[in-house]
């Protein structure tokens, strides 16, 4: 699991956790809310892709690679 949440992080999470973080950068925010955007770019990509596999897995469908 860890691996994939890495491989995730990776492909995905990182340019939507950094944008985020980066748009409360330029809008002025603090260090503190541009922390939290970054978080929630990361949680956003991780709970869509946990969502998308689960339903991989509950269809018996193979997950692409």
């Amino acid at each position: 699991m860890e691996y994939y949440m890495q491989k995730t992080y990776y492909k995905t999470a990182s340019l939507f956790s950094n944008s985020c973080k980066a748009i409360a950068v330029l809008a002025g925010q603090t260090e503190e809310v541009s922390e939290l955007a970054y978080d929630y770019g990361q949680n956003l990509v991780s709970y869509h892709f946990y969502g998308t596999n689960s339903l991989y897995y509950s269809n018996n469908v193979s997950l692409p690679e």
